[in-house]
Parts: C-alpha cells; sequence; structure tokens
C-alpha cells in the first residue's frame, strides 16, 4: 500500500513538471531504464531520456519510480568506503569505473594501487587501455567538427575567443587550425603577446615536420581513419567483442543494398529482422565472407563502420606480442634506430598509443624479406620471418640476413612457449589470404609494404573461431 502511495505520489510530482533530475523506471518484469523521466503527454505511460535516445513505457508495465545516482556518484560512494591497503576491492573498482566509461576515475584508482604493489600486472594491463581509450576518443574528425562550430560561434572582432579556440585546438594538435585562428586574433589586436608566442611555437612545429604523439611525428603513423580500417579488416567473426558506431544511415543502406539477395530474398521481412540484431551481430552479418553483395559495395558501407575499440587479435599485439618485438627487433641498434635498419623501421615507444601501436602492427604485417617471405605469413604461419629471425640459424628456414653484430636468437628451438604464443597469435589473423586494408597511410624511410590484400599463396584457410588460451592469458 505504502509503495502503491508513493508511485502516486511521484506520478503526481512528474505530471505537475516538479522534476527533472536523473531516475530509474523499473518495470515489473525487473527491467530498469535510468535518464530523465518525464509522464508522456499524449499517451498512458513515461518517456525515459537516455543517452540512446527515448523510451516510451507504458504504465501498466511500470512497478515503480525511483531516485537513481549516477555513476559518478556511486563511483565516489563506493570509493569512500575502501580501505587504502584494500588493493584487490580497488581493482574492482577499477574494473567497475572502466566498464562505466568513468575513465579518469579509474585511472587515478589504478594510480594509487601501482604507488603500493608496482608489480600489479592487472592494473599495469588495464591503465594501458584507459590511456589508449582516451587517446582512441580523440577522432580528429570529431575534433575538427568541434573546432568548426566552436569557431562559428566566435564573433568578428573577438581576439579572445580566437585565441581561446587556439589554444584548445594547439592542445588537441589541430596545429594548422589553430593557426588559422590565431592569425585571425592578431589581424584584431597585434599587440596580443598570448596569441604571437603560441603562433611562433606552432609555426616552429610546423616547419619541424609537424605534430608528434609519444615523440614520433604525426605524418609518420597511421590516421585515426586508418586504424578504424585496419580494426575492421582484423575483427574476428566469432568471439570478438568491441565497440561499433554505425553512422550516415549505413544500416538502412545496407538492408537496401541486400534487396533480393541472401536471406532478404527468403524473407520479406528480414531487414526488420536484421536491424533488431545486437550491434555485434549486425556487424557479423555485414562481414561474412559469404554475403552475396558487390566488393565495392562492401567497401562503401565499411567507409561508415567505426570500431572504436582494439579487436582481440590487436589486443594480444600490444600486450604479448609488442614487448617481445620491442626488445629484441626495436632497439636504437636495430630496427628502432632513428630511420631504421634496411629500409625497415619499428617505432620503440609506449605501446598505450594507438597510433604507435597500429603503425608498428601495420609495419610489420606488410614487410616481406630481402630473399622472399613475409614478416606475418598468414598462409603458413610458422615460416612468418617474425618466428624465422629470431631462431637459431641451424633451425630457421630463411635465417636473419648477416649483419655486423651476430643477432641474439631469441628461441632456442620452436616448442618454447613465446615462440608459440607468436604462432598462435599469426595464426589467429584475418583469412583467407591478406586483408586489403585500403589504407592512406604512406611508410617512411624507403619502407616497402604490401598491403593491397589478395595476397595468398595457398587455398583460403579458414580462420580459427577464437583465439588459443595461451594467447590470451
Amino acid at each position: 500500500m505504502k509503495k502503491a502511495v508513493l508511485l502516486l505520489a511521484v506520478v503526481s510530482l512528474f505530471s505537475a513538471g516538479v522534476l527533472a533530475k536523473t531516475q530509474a523506471l523499473i518495470r515489473k518484469d525487473g527491467r530498469r531504464h535510468v535518464g530523465l523521466v518525464t509522464k508522456a503527454k499524449d499517451k498512458d505511460g513515461y518517456n525515459v531520456q537516455m543517452r540512446i535516445g527515448v523510451l516510451f513505457v507504458p504504465s501498466n508495465e511500470v512497478a515503480r519510480i525511483e531516485d537513481a545516482t549516477t555513476p559518478l556518484e556511486e563511483f565516489r560512494s563506493r570509493l569512500a568506503k575502501l580501505k587504502p591497503e584494500d588493493v584487490k576491492a580497488r581493482y574492482k573498482l577499477a574494473q567497475w569505473a572502466f566498464r562505466k566509461r568513468l575513465l579518469s576515475e579509474a585511472g587515478d584508482v589504478l594510480k594509487t594501487i601501482l604507488k603500493r604493489d608496482a608489480n600489479h600486472e592487472r592494473a599495469k594491463l588495464l591503465l594501458e587501455e584507459i590511456e589508449a581509450r582516451k587517446i582512441r576518443t580523440e577522432d580528429p574528425a570529431k575534433l575538427r567538427e568541434m573546432y568548426f562550430t566552436r569557431r562559428a560561434a566566435i564573433g568578428a572582432k573577438d581576439a579572445k575567443g580566437y585565441l581561446l579556440l587556439g589554444k584548445w585546438a594547439y592542445d588537441k594538435k589541430l596545429l594548422r587550425e589553430a593557426k588559422v585562428v590565431l592569425d585571425s586574433a592578431l589581424k584584431i589586436d597585434p599587440k596580443l603577446a598570448e596569441a604571437a608566442e603560441l603562433l611562433g611555437k606552432i609555426n616552429a612545429v610546423i616547419a619541424a615536420g609537424g605534430a608528434t604523439t609519444s615523440g614520433v611525428q604525426d605524418k609518420y603513423l597511421l590516421s585515426m581513419a586508418d586504424i578504424h580500417k585496419v580494426r575492421l579488416e582484423e575483427f574476428s567473426q566469432k568471439g570478438d567483442l568491441v565497440r561499433v558506431k554505425y553512422r550516415k544511415r549505413v544500416l538502412r543502406r545496407f538492408v537496401a543494398a541486400m534487396s533480393g539477395r541472401d536471406d532478404f530474398k527468403e524473407n520479406m521481412r528480414f531487414g526488420e529482422k536484421f536491424m533488431g540484431y545486437t550491434s555485434i551481430k549486425k556487424l557479423q552479418y555485414i562481414l561474412d565472407p559469404n554475403r552475396d553483395i558487390a566488393p565495392e559495395t562492401l567497401d562503401t558501407l565499411k567507409e561508415d563502420i567505426i570500431i572504436e575499440s582494439d579487436p582481440v587479435v590487436m589486443k594480444t599485439f600490444r600486450t604479448k606480442i609488442w614487448p617481445v618485438v620491442k626488445q629484441n627487433c626495436a632497439t636504437t641498434a636495430c630496427h628502432g634506430a632513428p630511420e631504421g635498419k634496411g629500409k625497415f623501421k619499428l617505432f620503440n615507444a609506449p605501446s598505450r598509443d594507438g597510433k604507435i601501436t597500429y603503425t608498428n602492427f601495420i609495419i610489420l604485417a606488410g614487410m616481406s624479406g630481402t630473399k622472399g617471405g613475409r614478416m606475418l605469413d598468414r598462409d603458413t604461419p610458422h615460416e612468418s620471418l617474425l618466428l624465422e629471425y629470431l631462431l637459431p640459424k641451424p633451425l630457421a628456414k630463411r635465417p636473419h640476413p648477416a649483419t655486423k653484430k651476430d643477432i641474439r636468437s631469441l628461441f632456442k628451438n620452436r616448442e618454447q612457449p613465446a615462440y608459440k604464443i607468436i604462432l598462435n597469435w599469426i595464426s589467429s589473423l584475418s583469412a583467407p589470404g591478406y586483408p586489403d586494408y585500403r589504407l592512406e597511410y604512406k611508410p617512411p624511410f624507403g619502407m616497402k609494404l604490401d598491403l593491397s590484400g589478395g595476397g595468398g599463396t595457398l587455398p583460403p584457410r579458414k580462420r580459427s573461431d577464437k583465439v588459443p588460451a595461451d594467447v590470451l592469458n
């Protein structure tokens, strides 16, 4: 009875338009929707304004409406209850905050953990993922869109407004955009010393070759647009969980392109069923290699499918493969030298930098040996030069080319755990053949990479449904 009275009271408040804060609407079947809850004007029910849009819930499905704390409020409440020495509980809180996309808060908790236990490997890995995700969210296309929106709002004679936008653009590494608005600021007020000083810094960076990421010039690295293409091609059809963004009505365009084909031919209402799939299932369906769709049509659609997180093969590359390559191939005395060795350059910088991680992967994926063979051989993984070059010469089919200093053999034989981890990872890469990433990337330092796709020399092999356990653990 009390619950019913409370519900009626809440409903009355909504009808009066008094409440305008985040609340939770709980359905009778137990489902919970959090957002701004208001009484629908033309229907018997409630509208819940959430991040994904407005959801209507009929009154007869509502069990109750109650105040809901925001994720940030809940985080602060949980953190206040933890003891400083309780590392386990703090790590669980960091994981929870990460899932809720409270990246800064999760990062702060992980840093406190590492102060107490510098060898907490799981905290290190999660912190790296957080830093990488922060970088990935700084999508240049989105930043430029924000830049032009802000610029349009500045008055024609607002020198300070142009200065503030210039500082923002500079921080976001939009150097040429920053230069434009700082020039505008100085035309309005030539005595604006802060604008002149910042403009001088920008001109110096541009003259030196452009913006940098962890000390590496961005012109040597993949763009975010290219990174999105790599993620799409390396997405595993089964067992891969990624965040997907569909833009420019690409799903509707796909349904239209599939009219009269595959399931759409057999079932006139299959389009409705497809639109009801989860984001991952939609992606799996679209990228199915057996799909009856023209390659050029699929390539056009792919331009508007954005994978915003690392597929499993890239997570494994960053955490399991690159550390081995970095220590043995990317040193300053070898291919990590300023301009590399033998027209083969790797960028030895923190793996949390997404641009650097993906650039190194693409270089390895496209690099061939001087006497044949590929660094990552997707047809016959055990013949990959990445493995061959790190074996003792008597065991290698293609030993490392002779150098002034002998190359240290990382593996004593093909049975060592590290060898098997790399072998299994190469086996898990996309197949058949080699993917055409359709990159705009221009390899620096005279490197020649084969990234055109279709480079398989053997009959297509089916990709494993899942990455072997020894790669993930």
